[in-house]
């Protein structure tokens, strides 16, 4: 995948005019700094791992399996408790990287 952070990269699976699907691939520890969408929504669900998403100075705890959505002007940092993937689909397809 292409490096974005370290023990961080990304997957580009798919891109149309609405839509940019990637699988972000996170190694235990690492950390994605904070930071703001403020041109489209991430709709993200954990595939393996654990991660500590905090959301608008909310933490929340994701394992396999769990949704979660930053909308346009969330602030949202993101930190791998275990080697993690997820997938994630903005809309519009904006590149962040």
């Amino acid at each position: 995948g292409h490096p974005i952070y370290e023990g961080i990269s990304i997957n580009l699976l798919y891109k149309s005019d609405e839509l940019l699907i990637t699988e972000i691939i996170r190694k235990k520890t690492s950390k994605e700094p904070l930071h703001e969408n403020h041109d489209h929504k991430t709709l993200s669900v954990l595939i393996k791992g654990k991660l500590k998403l905090t959301i608008d100075d909310k933490i929340f705890i994701a394992e396999r399996g769990d949704l979660w959505v930053h909308k346009i002007g969330s602030h949202h940092s993101i930190e791998a408790l275990e080697d993690s993937a997820e997938l994630s689909i903005k809309s519009p397809p904006v590149k962040t990287w």
